[in-house]
């Protein structure tokens, strides 16, 4: 049996299309999910195929909200410096839209929205 994992972040850059060598076109939705607990972000990529690659280049913008349910899948990478670092993938996603960011918005209005959708998800999850 495998285990899903659940993530919630934004969107960090908008969807390309780009067409696999056996000619499937894929998106990858590149998303960054804080952890409160550890102070950190990770930013974990979700691949859409075919029709589903389309629609989000066609609808999704940068530091929109997304939900996703998948097998997470950690792959480990070498930087220009030869640094190590894990990357992490969520394969055979189920993939949810959320609102698109709030545009020409005071800052303060932001953090108290960010702030009160978190308290609505941790009262859900209680």
């Amino acid at each position: 049996m495998l285990s899903t994992t659940t993530i919630t972040g934004r969107l960090t850059q908008a969807p390309q299309l780009r067409q696999t060598p056996g000619g499937k076109t894929v998106a990858t939705l590149r998303v960054a999910v804080s952890d409160h607990r550890l102070d950190q972000t990770r930013f974990v990529d979700i691949d859409q195929w075919d029709q589903a690659a389309h629609h989000a280049c066609d609808h999704l913008t940068v530091g929109q909200e997304i939900a996703a349910e998948g097998l997470l899948d950690a792959r480990p990478y070498a930087t220009d410096t030869g640094d190590l670092r894990i990357g992490w993938t969520l394969l055979r996603p189920r993939v949810e839209w959320g609102p698109k960011p709030l545009r020409n918005v005071p800052t303060e209005r932001m953090i108290d929205e960010a702030r009160r959708r978190r308290e609505a998800l941790q009262a859900d999850t209680a």
